[in-house]
């Protein structure tokens, strides 16, 4: 099992805790549906989008990086993603950053 803050990049934040998909989304406190242009819907432009998102220790979003998928979509799946929050990830008392993918769909899934 990984812990929290293993190794140090160069500018001295500890590394991010990998997690799973269904952990940083069982953390968000804040999600944000993607923007889905009428232009796109009308050419059919469909997909997922796999984005990596680095949440800070405050729960913030720290960086979202494109992993996957359609070039016209990513850009509004980062956009949606840099704007969500999540509750900090807590290891040994104190609260560490976490990353992970996330996936994104268009058209956008309707929220339960």
């Amino acid at each position: 099992e990984k812990s929290a803050g293993q190794g140090i990049p160069g500018d001295g934040r500890p590394v991010p805790l990998e997690i799973s998909e269904s952990d940083l989304r069982a953390k968000c406190t804040y999600a944000v549906r993607p923007v889905y242009p009428p232009f796109l819907a009308r050419q059919a432009v469909r997909g997922i989008v796999k984005v990596r998102v680095t949440v800070d220790e405050t729960g913030r979003v720290a960086a979202v990086s494109p992993v996957e998928g359609n070039p016209r979509l990513v850009r509004l799946a980062e956009d949606a993603v840099r704007k969500c929050t999540f509750t900090p990830t807590v290891v040994d008392g104190k609260p560490v950053p976490v990353t992970g993918i996330l996936t994104v769909a268009f058209p956008p899934r309707r929220q339960p």
